[in-house]
């Protein structure tokens, strides 16, 4: 949440400032070094930039506030500690975005209030998300975080008894070594999951074993879970798989030949989606459900769950 223009992140039990968050401090791509995003926003655009605070959101002159603001030119960074601040906030956004266009960033709460307002409004047919998620027999994670909460949660399966492969980063060095990857990835998932085992894929337990960025580069590693996504689900009819990491999961989506992305389940209690893949005319991928999570997310148990479900 952000709160006073500060950004506050989870870690295990526990919520640090994103400046002193033990994982997202020493991120290798994008570490914050800044938790007070006017100051961090400053390194990125030109724009001026104006705060709106917890008190403001709630007051019946938000819509003008903000009008003020944008007809200075300028931009805002909204709090948001309850879902009610982000409603409120978007509430108004929408309300100014008729009167002329507006750019908005931010994670899934904007597009998730926005489109329960458009549901109020009539503007779209309202449709009802699962919130319960259901279990699958097996389930294959590929991790690309280095992340201590995804570290923790990798070390949890494997004393559940799943099988855990690690990727060395050194041998995605070029485009042909991470296909012989691939080959080498694909061959002992299938032995391990073939013998009816969940399995986790990683290129690194928390800090241990982290790459810099120039060693792995995401994209590449991206592809090859993509890859190994594709050729396991051939060969085992996988119904669901874990992408970790930010990036690498982002990249493997885009790599996997998938057109879309529809949300099946929003499980509210660990704040992360199953989503299914939509790819017409590609068997390999077409309805595989994927849960794309961030290294930091998620309790200790998280892979457990994706693969046990919630619904019991």
């Amino acid at each position: 949440y952000t709160c006073f223009g500060n950004h506050f992140a989870r870690f295990g039990s526990d919520v640090a400032r994103l400046d002193r968050h033990p994982s997202m401090s020493t991120h290798p791509r994008t570490p914050m070094t800044e938790a007070d995003l006017k100051r961090h926003l400053a390194g990125q655009t030109a724009m001026g930039l104006e705060n709106v605070f917890v008190p403001h959101l709630h007051a019946p002159d938000l819509s003008g506030r903000l009008a003020g603001i944008f007809a200075e030119g300028k931009g805002t960074i909204l709090d948001g500690v309850v879902n009610a601040d982000v409603a409120a906030g978007v509430a108004a956004l929408w309300n100014l975005s008729r009167q002329s266009p507006l750019f908005a960033l931010a994670a899934q709460g904007l597009a998730q209030h926005l489109g329960a307002l458009w549901a109020r409004e009539g503007l779209i047919a309202g449709a009802q998300v699962r919130t319960k998620i259901p279990e699958v027999g097996q389930l294959l994670v590929l991790s690309g975080s280095c992340a201590l909460q995804n570290g923790r949660q990798i070390e949890v399966a494997e004393a559940a008894g799943w099988a855990a492969l690690h990727l060395d980063p050194a041998s995605l060095a070029t485009d042909r070594k991470a296909m012989n990857a691939v080959d080498r990835l694909v061959a002992g998932l299938t032995e391990a999951m073939g013998a009816g085992r969940s399995a986790v894929v990683y290129t690194a337990k928390g800090m241990d074993g982290r790459a810099a960025p120039e060693e792995v580069p995401a994209e590449r590693l991206g592809a090859v879970y993509a890859e190994t996504m594709r050729r396991m689900r051939s060969a085992l009819a996988l119904p669901r798989v874990v992408l970790a990491g930010g990036d690498s999961s982002s990249y493997a989506v885009r790599h996997s030949g998938a057109k879309a992305l529809e949300i099946a389940v929003f499980d509210v209690a660990q704040n992360s989606h199953v989503c299914r893949l939509s790819a017409p005319g590609n068997a390999a991928v077409d309805g595989l459900e994927v849960m794309l999570k961030g290294g930091q997310v998620g309790g200790d148990d998280y892979f457990l769950r994706a693969r046990a479900g919630t619904e019991g």
